[in-house]
């Protein structure tokens, strides 16, 4: 019993100095040495609420709870975890909704105003006129070549 006590002051100077890796560490020695430590279980669940594990620090404070159900401490920390689950979910709930959201329409493209169709029409000819005179020059400068 004198270890997990040691192993419980340290879990919770390691909280203290912020680190929590090694608290939870501690939280977890003193378990297995006592699996029904409440104070123990409450540590360990606080860490694991302070490393954004909800589900796990969830769990543990039930767990205290069901042992003891009078435990304000573990009450008091269950709601921040809860807390924290919301606030985690609603963000998780609005990045896939933009994530699985229908695209928007595409715009419509304005139309044209005047006759654009015969100018681009005529474009298109003078385009083609321009094509086939350097076509022709390139056939011209070939036949010129093969003579020689």
């Amino acid at each position: 019993e004198m270890k997990g006590s040691c192993h419980l002051n340290r879990a919770a100077c390691f909280d203290k100095m912020q680190r929590l890796d090694d608290a939870l560490a501690e939280a977890n020695k003193a378990l297995d040495l006592a699996p029904n430590n409440l104070k123990a279980l409450f540590r360990r669940g606080k860490t694991y609420g302070l490393l954004g594990r909800l589900e796990e620090g969830t769990a543990d404070l039930q767990r205290v709870l069901t042992l003891d159900g009078d435990n304000k401490a573990a009450k008091q920390q269950l709601a921040l975890i809860r807390q924290k689950q919301k606030a985690q979910d609603d963000k998780d709930r609005k990045v896939f909704s933009k994530m699985f959201a229908p695209r928007p329409a595409a715009k419509p493209k304005p139309k044209p105003e005047g006759n654009l169709k015969e100018e681009s029409k005529e474009e298109s000819k003078q385009a083609d006129t321009a094509d086939r005179t350097e076509q022709e020059e390139v056939i011209t400068l070939g036949e010129d070549t093969k003579m020689q």
